[in-house]
Formats: C-alpha cells, structure tokens, sequence
C-alpha cells in the first residue's frame, strides 16, 4: 500500500504546483495594444454608459474604477499633435485644479475638464465641461466622454491597459486635422486593468486559500515539536523527509501524472 500512497502525494504535490503556476498566470491582467492613429473616435452612442467613473467592462464582466485616475494637486498636459503651438490640460473624476487657464471665449464655465491653451502663455479657453461617464469599446477599453455645453467641441478619453504604466499621462491623438472641435486622447493606466482599483482577484483568493492552512500547519507542527515532543533541529519541521525529498516527489509526480494522461489518451 506505500507504493500507491507514495504515488498519489507526488501526483497532489505535482498538480498542486500547477495550479498554483496557472492562478499566478491568471493574476496577470492583459495588455491591450493601443488603437491606431487613423482610426475613427468611439462614438457614445455606441456605448453602455455608466457614471461616477465606475463601469463594468463587457469583455471580462470586471468592474473598473477610474477614480485613482483624479489629481487633486495638479492637472495632466498634453501637447497638441494637431497645433505646435497649443497644449492641453486636462483632468478626470474630479474638477479642475487650475481653472485659471480655461478662459471661455464666450464666458468662463464653472466645471471645466478639458482645455486648450497657447503654450506661449497666452490665454485658453474651456472645450469640454466635467463628467463622469463611462463607455467601453469593443476590447473592452473604458473611455470618458465629454461635451462642451453648446455641443461645439467634444473630447473622448480611451484609457488603455497598462499595468506597468502606474497612473500614466494622457496623450493627444491627431484622428482628423480638419476636425478640430474633437479632442481624442490614449491614457496608458494600470486603472484600466481588471481588478487594479482595489480588492483581490479570484487567483488571489486562491492562493489564499492554499497557503494559510498550508502556513497554519507549518507553525503549529513546529510548535507541537518543539514543545510536546521536545525535537529540535530540522526535526522541528513536520514531516520533513516529506519536504526534503519535494524536489524529487514534484518531478516523479509529473511524470507519473504525465503517464496516466499518456495511457488515457491512447
């Protein structure tokens, strides 16, 4: 009965160790590429719309929340591929934090979010008033809209999957020259990746579940060693020839797993 039962722990040990590869592989979010220079802007009306810079992607059923994207101390720039000679600032999920420069040609509006300046210290003025809608594109991009209140000037935010881009910086994107009452931007952000805005995922549940009892019994067979039956050394380990002897338990179970995968699919 030890050969089988030998057997059966190098085929747990084997298949434990996969899972966890394949759970660590699943905490990886994707990274979507980002969309051509030429391609037409979404449209909003091709959208679920949802609000408070919170939405649910389509592609992946996560929720994606763009509030971290907010800077509270100072708003994002963009330069103008369109005009050398203009610049954007911009924020998202939140107003303004210099308003001063966003000097409407007809007035100046209360709640702006993007503007166009003149980078030589000249004057702006307001493009679009803040919002918090959400959409998502068909790869599932989330993407804020914004509307000027006379319906002159539009400007959309495509939020890109990035997670090594940390909060990243929104950049302009020149779709059409002669169509300058469109602002369309890319932002590279790891808040456009699922589950970066908080809480943990469904590999990271778990791993959880697998390496806290997995710890609790560690500790407390070391403790019940080293108090009950007075071991000591690697003795204090429960079942140390067991861990010991993993390395070769892990790759004897591959192969004894490996076999009966062979056998079955013969």
């Amino acid at each position: 009965m030890a050969a089988p039962q030998s057997r059966a722990w190098r085929s747990c040990l084997a298949l434990l160790v996969l899972a966890c590869l394949l759970a660590l592989a699943a905490m990886t979010p994707s990274v979507a590429a980002l969309p051509p220079a030429a391609a037409d802007p979404p449209a909003e009306e091709e959208f679920n719309i949802f609000s408070n810079c919170i939405g649910k992607n389509p592609v992946t059923g996560a929720k994606i929340d763009l509030n971290p994207l907010y800077n509270s101390k100072v708003d994002y720039t963009a330069a103008s591929v369109s005009f050398p000679d203009f610049a954007y600032r911009l924020n998202v999920c939140g107003p303004m934090v210099d308003k001063k420069v966003c000097r409407d040609a007809v007035g100046s509006l209360a709640d702006p979010a993007v503007c166009e300046y003149h980078t030589d210290g000249g004057s702006g003025w307001t493009l679009v008033t803040a919002n918090t809608d959400v959409g998502f594109t068909e790869a599932g991009n989330p993407t804020m809209f914004f509307r000027h209140p006379t319906g002159l000037y539009s400007a959309n935010v495509t939020m890109i999957c990035k997670s090594s881009a940390g909060v990243g910086q929104p950049v302009h994107v020149n779709l059409d020259p002669i169509n300058t009452e469109l602002a369309y931007f890319v932002w590279e952000t790891k808040y456009a990746c699922a589950g970066s805005s908080g809480g943990i995922s469904g590999g990271g549940i778990f791993l959880i579940i697998l390496f806290v009892p997995l710890a609790l019994y560690l500790i407390g067979g070391v403790l019940y060693n080293k108090f009950k039956l007075q071991l000591t050394g690697m003795e204090l380990i429960p079942n140390v020839e067991f861990w010991t002897n993993g390395y070769h338990l892990f790759i004897d179970g591959c192969r004894f797993t490996y076999q009966k995968v062979v056998v079955r699919g013969e």
